[in-house]
């Protein structure tokens, strides 16, 4: 489907935020995340570049620049700009971004409605370090499960980045559940570190 002008009928581009003919801002297209910020598909999309697509889209779309417009095309500019927001939230962290590619495949993990459950190794896993979390005594114990999971969560990306490259998805998958699961312990350890 063409996607054109609201003002002047020109055809444009998925990621055009204003008509090349008229320079009115447009409506946001239906398209994906990374389609919207003008990035790569891909999981090791790199975090700076990111940033830069997304300040410099931000810049564009401020309110600021549309107070003299019409309501039109205010209202473009916030439903631009939060589309973008939208965007940029779900790809800036690795657990969030994995969870997005693995969707646009097909598969929802770590949600009500999640296509893949975790592997039993998965859980025990889990249930082990969470049991070393409540059996920590010291503030030496609880230094060294957040070392060790903070190994773990850079292992788990770094498994993610190459499950994504070698297409394997059930692999991704599992791996972004064990994502989750980290983030959530890491969580805990914190929690657990301000106690006392």
């Amino acid at each position: 489907m063409t996607i054109k002008c609201w003002n002047c009928n020109t055809p444009l581009g998925a990621t055009d935020l204003f008509c090349q003919l008229c320079a009115k801002i447009q409506p946001p297209a239906q398209t994906d995340h990374f389609t919207r910020l003008s990035m790569p598909h891909d999981f090791d999309l790199g975090i700076k570049k990111l940033e830069v697509a997304y300040f410099s889209m931000q810049t564009k779309l401020h309110p600021d620049r549309f107070t003299a417009k019409s309501e039109k095309e205010k209202l473009f500019s916030m439903q631009q700009s939060m589309s973008v927001n939208e965007a940029y939230e779900a790809l800036k962290s690795p657990l969030s971004r994995a969870e997005y590619l693995l969707k646009l495949e097909g598969i929802i993990v770590n949600a009500d409605n999640s296509t893949v459950k975790p592997s039993q190794e998965l859980l025990m896993e889990s249930l082990e370090a969470r049991e070393a979390l409540s059996n920590a005594k010291t503030p030496e114990d609880i230094r060294q499960i957040t070392i060790e999971n903070m190994e773990h969560r850079l292992e788990a990306i770094d498994s993610i980045k190459q499950n994504f490259i070698d297409r394997k998805f059930e692999d991704a998958a599992q791996n972004t559940i064990r994502l989750r699961y980290l983030e959530k312990l890491n969580e805990e350890i914190k929690r657990e570190g301000t106690k006392g």
